[in-house]
């Protein structure tokens, strides 16, 4: 499997300086000891879909939805 150039970029000149957290002994993460090990170059994304904007520029524009519905609730 050709290994792609950006994602070997990547691993090569970004310093991995991930410090392992010390943790309670009866409450350890697996994530923890998994986030210590550096990426491969085979587990980086060999190529990146962008995602429209669309729907979070209107919304910016509109604001977020606004609940119009007759409210039966005494006071």
């Amino acid at each position: 499997m050709p290994e792609s150039k950006a994602s070997a970029k990547i691993v090569n000149e970004v310093p991995w300086q991930y410090r392992v957290k010390e943790q309670h002994p009866l409450f350890t993460t697996t994530a923890n000891e998994y986030g210590k090990l550096v990426p491969a170059p085979k587990d980086m994304p060999k190529e990146r879909y962008t995602v429209s904007k669309k729907f979070s520029e209107h919304l910016s524009k509109a604001g977020p939805y606004r609940n119009f519905s007759l409210n039966t609730k005494m006071s």
